[in-house]
């Protein structure tokens, strides 16, 4: 399977840059050359076994040409300028909505567009993005947006400029600029919509789901952490707790994963374990194997749960065949189903995250662990908990420090203590939600999911401490690439051949890596943006990842120092004032009577930036 997946994200890559249909129909073409050439030459046995290595070559090619095409069937075609202008109402189906704190955040998949002078239009379907105060509306339900359509850009008030072209990944292109509040609309000739839609089904029963757990005498924090944690929905826990769980590098149980999957998949294979008595142990994956879909598409299917359930099914289907079963395969095999039907996934960070991570534990974990399962099972144990932490950071730190710019430093400590008693906590938990479906509350259960999560915070908050619990590391793409080609070639060396030059090869390819990270971090600069404000001028400065807001007294010529870069606020005329001439930035506001020209000349600035100003400047980070 990794000559499939490997072609197929080469593939993705090159739509990715601009290969189209027809570049992926040659490529196909080309494939099937080069395999008609080798069937021919692989007559005789003796060609058959030289030229074994080179089915390797069309296989890649065919499966190449496919990824192109598939993510160019998949790309959305942006809509005519004329018609996004003159655009009065967008029909289309409701694809995702979050609460957020402006409203509810609906993403919508346009497939019918009405114009100034009442003319229907029907288009492919676009991603639209909407923010509204209240959305009637679930998921899956046809709504129309009285809206004017305008092209995504980032906002000359944001630090992130990607933004963009990651919403474009996703399938989303517009904004809807609202004239008034969304409303459903179930027309019949519209849309003939069934009574009951499974996605929308899906998603009230997950609401269903949260309005039972807030009705639980827990305390409000062990609420919104068990929704988290168990329904995969982010959207209630504050940034405190995200910022305390990311710094001791345990994000991961946040974020539904493989990792939830499996610990209910354990859950229910447990529960299920009376087949066995029976001689029905087939039936008790085939009950637990739908049911474990159903927790994925409850929970919204991310690519990394829909990873997890690929892989046991594929572990299942060689169970129950009697066939011999690789978690290799069975990773590579999710992979591909997921890229397949859905390209854009790959530059998603965490389907990212998971695959390597999950491949770093299937290729590593294993020799790594110094202790002999047969000989010293418990201490074997206690060893694994230490490598699969090791691994699986070593794995993908750079990633973590690619898409985030930090990497954890307390990852071991934290995930030693919380892993093993993670899937305690989830079955003390379920318990707890039963006992209260059967009408007789357990407290003694609440209190002790009180307490667990209090005394969890309070050992997070103690490892943090006062001092920093995270390294800021920003890394390039060139070093994410020999970083993983090492741990590429270093898996080769273990696990087939362990030749001198595999192993050098490895060191040589992850020594470049570490190299390479220092210039990425030469290249660290401070933003700084002036926003809008009625009485004050507010900057807003990003360097790193620290996020920082200064406002500037009114009618006055303000000074701050960030990063050992001047900034100068002049709200007023700066002739008499105390300030001395050379600094990086100075920002000018329409209430300062002095010219541009004479400011320049006696303050004599690196940058000038109006109030409010439609641009970020980057500068050069420098020593304080």
């Amino acid at each position: 399977m990794l000559t499939p997946v490997a072609g197929l994200v080469a593939g993705i890559l090159a739509a990715g840059v601009g290969a189209g249909f027809v570049t992926g129909a040659l490529l196909i073409v080309a494939g099937i050359i080069i395999y008609e050439v080798l069937r021919r030459f692989t007559a005789n046995p003796v060609y058959a076994w030289r030229l074994r290595q080179w089915h390797h070559s069309w296989l890649f090619l065919i499966f190449a040409g496919a990824g192109v095409m598939v993510t160019d069937f998949s790309r959305p075609v942006p809509l005519n300028d004329a018609l996004t202008g003159s655009t009065r109402m967008a029909y289309g189906r409701i694809r995702d909505l979050s609460d957020r704190t402006a409203g509810d955040r609906i993403i919508v998949d346009v497939n019918a567009l009405v114009d100034s002078a009442g003319n229907v239009r029907a288009c492919s379907p676009e991603g639209v993005t909407a923010t509204i105060a209240h959305c009637e509306a679930v998921p899956g339900d046809y709504i129309g947006l009285p809206c004017r359509l305008i092209p995504l850009a980032a906002s000359p008030y944001s630090f992130d400029d990607a933004y963009p072209q990651r919403m474009q990944r996703k399938g989303i292109l517009y904004e809807a600029d609202m004239e008034e509040e969304a409303f459903p609309d179930y027309d019949a000739e519209k849309e003939k919509k069934p009574e009951h839609r499974l996605q929308t089904w899906l998603w009230n029963l997950r609401i269903d789901m949260e309005r039972f757990v807030e009705c639980t005498s827990l305390s409000m924090p062990v609420k919104k952490f068990l929704i988290t944690l168990l329904l995969g929905d982010k959207a209630y826990l504050d940034s405190d707790t995200r910022d305390l769980f990311a710094d001791a590098g345990i994000s991961h149980v946040l974020a539904l994963s493989g990792m939830h999957v499996s610990i209910v998949a354990g859950i229910l294979l447990f529960l299920l374990y009376p087949f066995n008595f029976f001689g029905l142990y087939k039936w008790r994956y085939l009950i637990a194997l739908p049911v474990l879909w159903g927790y994925t598409a409850i929970t919204g299917a991310s690519p990394a749960t829909v990873r997890a359930a690929i892989m046991m099914t594929v572990l299942v289907a060689s169970l129950l065949l009697e066939r011999r079963n690789s978690g290799w395969n069975a990773l590579l095999s999710a992979m591909f189903v997921i890229l397949l039907f859905s390209p854009m996934s790959l530059y998603d960070a965490g389907l990212q995250l998971s695959f390597i991570c999950v491949a770093s534990l299937i290729l590593f974990a294993g020799p790594v662990n110094p202790i002999d399962h047969r000989a010293h099972p418990r201490l074997h144990a206690v060893a694994a908990a230490v490598s699969v932490s090791i691994v699986a950071t070593a794995g993908s730190w750079v990633i973590t420090a690619y898409w985030f710019g930090a990497i954890p430093l307390l990852f071991l400590p934290a995930n030693i203590l919380v892993l093993p008693l993670l899937p305690v906590y989830i079955v003390v938990a379920l318990i707890y939600f039963l006992s209260v479906l059967a009408g007789m509350e357990l407290h003694p259960l609440a209190w002790l999911l009180d307490g667990s999560y209090e005394g969890l915070t309070r050992l997070l908050e103690w490892l943090r401490g006062d001092s920093g619990t995270s390294v800021e590391v920003t890394v390039s793409l060139i070093t994410v690439l020999l970083w993983l080609a090492a741990m590429g070639v270093a898996a080769v060396w273990l696990h087939h051949r362990r030749t001198r030059l595999n192993m050098g090869m490895a060191i040589l390819l992850a020594t470049a890596a570490l190299v390479t990270v220092p210039m990425a971090a030469a290249e660290r600069h401070t933003e700084v943006i002036v926003t809008n404000s009625r009485r004050n001028v507010t900057v807003r400065v990003k360097s790193g990842r620290d996020f920082r807001e200064y406002r500037f007294p009114a009618n006055t010529v303000g000074e701050y120092a960030v990063d050992g870069i001047r900034i100068v606020s002049a709200d007023c005329s700066v002739e008499g004032a105390a300030v001395q001439p050379g600094c990086d930035v100075l920002v000018v506001t329409s209430r300062c009577p002095d010219s541009i020209a004479w400011l320049m000349g006696r303050l004599r600035p690196a940058h000038v930036m109006t109030y409010p100003t439609d641009r970020i400047l980057r500068l050069p980070t420098r020593d304080p």
